[in-house]
């Protein structure tokens, strides 16, 4: 109301002293074409008669025709803000006005900037969803490794079961005909080649099989080298070894306990 209020004053004050001007400018065109000895400088304020009388004669009443216009949107912001009608029917209603005027009114009341917390959805006026932080945000998504779903919130998401998925803003990876995800953002599927990558889930899944078969593999090859090293050991520990000198000839004797 503050904003408006203060627009009116001012409109006022204009259109009444432009009012006063114009009939000042009557007597000052006639003195000046008189010319009085009294009057000095009698052309300047025929002059300035002309133009006072002149302009308000034009623009007298355009200032009081938008006054009243100013007036009358000022029963609409009283009677959202004070009264709470903020719905086109309501407003209709209580001012008496068809519900297209109503509509037109308000929508001149939002691009003066009379309503700054409010805008128009539909028919209604209501104050706007306040926007959070990136670091506030809160995202749900699916995994595009395991197709778990979870939520996160900020710039980074973290899936329960050991994935790292770097979503930037709220997005969904969609998996496609080819068992490719693709992200899919508002009504639209972005393209795989515009992907910052691309998840081919069952190529992962045979990969993961043979890596697990691999190291059951390397596993078990590691056991049975442990048991032959044990037998060698075990071998090397059963001979019993002599060393003698027979002859000039340096001969080794071994035998198995």
């Amino acid at each position: 109301m503050k904003k408006i209020d203060g627009s009116l004053q001012i409109h006022f004050i204009f259109a009444l002293i432009w009012s006063v001007l114009m009939v000042v400018g009557i007597p000052l065109i006639v003195f000046g074409a008189s010319k009085p000895d009294w009057l000095p400088i009698p052309t300047f304020f025929f002059v300035l008669g002309i133009v006072f009388s002149g302009g308000g004669f034009y623009g007298v009443p355009i200032l009081w025709v938008t006054y009243g216009a100013k007036r009358e949107l000022r029963g609409f912001v009283y009677a959202v803000e004070v009264l709470g009608l903020r719905d086109v029917a309501g407003l209709a209603s209580h001012l008496r006005r068809p519900e297209e005027e109503v509509r037109a009114k308000l929508d001149m009341c939002l691009t003066k900037g009379y309503f700054p917390t409010l805008i128009r959805n539909g028919d209604r006026l209501v104050e706007p969803t306040p926007r959070k932080k990136p670091e506030e945000a809160l995202h749900d998504v699916v995994c595009p490794c395991c197709n778990a779903h979870f939520t996160y919130r900020g710039d980074r998401g973290v899936c329960p079961y050991g994935a790292v998925i770097p979503f930037e803003g709220e997005a969904v990876y969609v998996k496609q005909t080819d068992g490719r995800y693709a992200i899919k953002i508002g009504d639209g599927v972005t393209p795989l080649s515009d992907l910052p990558y691309s998840v081919n889930y069952s190529e992962m899944a045979t990969l993961k099989t043979a890596a697990e078969a691999a190291k059951t593999s390397a596993e078990s090859a590691k056991g049975a080298a442990e048991t032959a090293k044990a037998g060698a050991e075990a071998a090397v520990n059963s001979l019993s070894i002599g060393i003698t000198c027979v002859d000039g000839a340096l001969c080794v004797t071994y035998e198995e306990e």
